[in-house]
């Protein structure tokens, strides 16, 4: 295994294990948590670790979803976030079987007012 896969997978376990995950949105979809605690803000930038659970499990390609656990990145001049690392769980609330781990680092994409990932970016861009 490559060593930067190895070291965010380290990242991810210390996150989740010690995660204190606040409850700040949910639709009839998903409800999303957000840990304040692993927020790093740079200027306009913030990165901070987005908990999604959704309602019933999502079929990916490689099997059944229950949650998925996202390092984030947002700009709060611009409203955009990308994922930077994202990892897929078989049971909600990041349990379960690891279905999925993404490490390629998304596009930004722009924040629709109303979304849930405007609520991500409330709690990430709040003083």
């Amino acid at each position: 295994m490559k060593p930067q896969f190895l070291g965010m997978l380290l990242v991810l376990v210390c996150s989740t294990a010690h995660a204190d995950w606040i409850r700040a949105g949910s639709d009839d979809m998903a409800s999303i948590y957000v840990d304040p605690v692993t927020r790093q803000r740079k200027a306009s930038l913030v990165k901070m670790w987005v908990l999604v659970d959704y309602q019933k499990p999502r079929q990916l390609g490689s099997g059944s979803v229950g949650s998925k656990e996202s390092h984030k990145e947002f700009d709060c001049k611009t409203a955009q976030q990308r994922a930077l690392y994202t990892a897929t769980f078989s049971g909600r609330k990041g349990d379960g079987k690891l279905v999925d781990v993404n490490t390629m680092i998304e596009k930004w994409m722009p924040i629709i007012p109303g979304s849930l990932e405007a609520e991500e970016l409330k709690y990430a861009c709040q003083r």
